[in-house]
């Protein structure tokens, strides 16, 4: 499978990751690590606050939990809910990368950044982001 060489965002597939800009993807790298985010107990929290009924079931878990805004420049910014160990509200979550600069992403517009968070969740969901892939897998099998 060709690389995406022009991000250095991995693979070009279905990953969340792996989307570059011509694809919707960030304009603007992640500045968090991805993979093997810690996993955060989410289960029994107020579902008034929440955007998916999955979320907040008992024993449920969150490695993100992402949103997205429009910062000063005029980016949307990708951000996660999910840091420092615990979640934290959409507030305190902005002000946070407001004054961090951790993002998952900045991108063109609303739509893209949706987009990509989507399938972001749904990759994690699905064990794809638990640890980083092998880059150098291929070169055992020589």
């Amino acid at each position: 499978m060709p690389l995406d060489d022009d991000l250095g965002f991995g693979r070009i597939g279905t990953s969340a990751q792996s989307r570059s800009p011509r694809m919707g993807g960030p304009v603007v790298p992640p500045t968090i690590e991805l993979y093997g985010r810690p996993r955060v107990p989410v289960g029994g929290k107020d579902m008034s606050t929440w955007n998916s009924s999955r979320v907040g079931a008992p024993g449920s878990y969150g490695t993100v939990y992402s949103e997205s805004r429009e910062d000063p420049s005029g980016m949307e910014v990708l951000y996660p809910r999910i840091y420092n160990g615990q979640l934290h509200s959409s507030d305190q979550a902005w002000r946070h990368y407001m004054s961090t600069g951790q993002h998952m992403g900045k991108f063109a517009n609303p739509d893209d950044a949706d987009v990509y968070g989507q399938q972001y969740h749904d990759d994690a969901a699905n064990g794809i982001y638990d640890a980083p892939p092998n880059k150098f897998a291929h070169a055992s099998r020589r």
